[in-house]
């Protein structure tokens, strides 16, 4: 019995749950819901936003309505949050990886970011993935490594394209292009009214949570994109300004949050992922472990 209680008692102390917090974002003025996006659109183009991630993504798609190209300057764009500006153009490089038979992928990191992606292969909203390490260089980058979620996995031979990025982004007419971003907010929102393990139980969700709400003037997570778009030979150009806030966040059990299912392709079901309940593309998340019995209370 000596042995065994030392070892109890180390299990114990080691013994650290998993939590997910949803941050919930609502958009201002000019931004509506359309085909499970939020969306912002004007004579010339559409701009729709998938904020789904973990830490949230704060590039978009830019659909050009015109009969002529569109381009634009991203040293003329910028990411804003809570007053503070982030240039879009950072002179990356982006790393193009195809495998033998297979899919291609796309993929960067910041030193802002715990990565970004762009993949072939659809997830559904509301996908938890599992983190891999990769390398990025870049003209602002104060980190080697960065962390980022694989969606895919490969067999066979794989082939490395580097390209830089550009500074000028040409979209021809009726086509759509990402602009690929930042990570929105990198660590979980902390808040003496909000648990770090949540006990009260939410009937409607069926989950245990615990939750505050905000309206867009005390809201303390504020962010816009700034765009700056040119249409054919235009020389003024149109500048778009899309304004969000932080309406609600949760902090909920993992395994309350989330639930399996098994994605089909081609009738086949392939292998099991883990999605959140409650996803849609104007939420986020953020995963974090604590010990329930040494953790702090908030």
């Amino acid at each position: 019995m000596k042995a065994i209680i030392p070892i109890i008692s180390i299990l114990l102390l080691c013994s650290c749950s998993r939590y997910l917090q949803i941050i919930q974002i609502q958009g201002k003025e000019n931004i509506s819901t359309k085909e499970d996006k939020l969306t912002y659109e004007d004579s010339n183009c559409k701009i729709s936003y998938n904020f789904w991630y973990e830490g949230g993504l704060s590039g978009f798609e830019f659909h050009n309505k015109t009969d002529q190209m569109i381009k634009i300057d991203l040293s003329e764009c910028f990411f804003i949050k809570n007053g503070y500006a982030y240039d879009y153009f950072q002179d990356r490089k982006f790393i193009e990886q195809q495998s033998s038979g297979s899919s291609i992928s796309s993929m960067f990191m910041n030193n802002q970011s715990k990565g970004e992606y762009s993949s072939s292969t659809t997830f559904p909203v509301g996908f938890v993935g599992l983190p891999y390490k990769t390398e990025h260089e870049g003209k602002l980058s104060q980190e080697a490594n960065s962390y980022g979620t694989s969606y895919t996995t490969y067999q066979g031979k794989s082939v490395g394209v580097e390209t830089m990025e550009q500074k000028i982004i040409s979209i021809p007419p009726h086509t759509t292009k990402l602009i690929k971003g930042f990570i929105i907010t990198p660590s979980i929102y902390r808040n003496c009214d909000l648990l770090l393990v949540p006990y009260q139980k939410d009937n409607k969700l069926d989950a245990r949570v615990s939750s505050l709400k905000f309206s867009s003037n005390d809201s303390p997570l504020n962010f816009s994109n700034h765009v700056k778009y040119y249409v054919g030979e235009q020389k003024s150009g149109y500048s778009v300004k899309n304004n969000f806030y932080m309406s609600e966040v949760k902090n909920m059990n993992y395994k309350d949050a989330t639930r399996s299912i098994y994605p089909e392709w081609c009738g086949v079901k392939q292998g099991k992922i883990k999605v959140v309940k409650d996803a849609s593309a104007n939420k986020f998340y953020l995963q974090y472990k604590i010990n329930p019995r040494k953790a702090m209370k908030h």
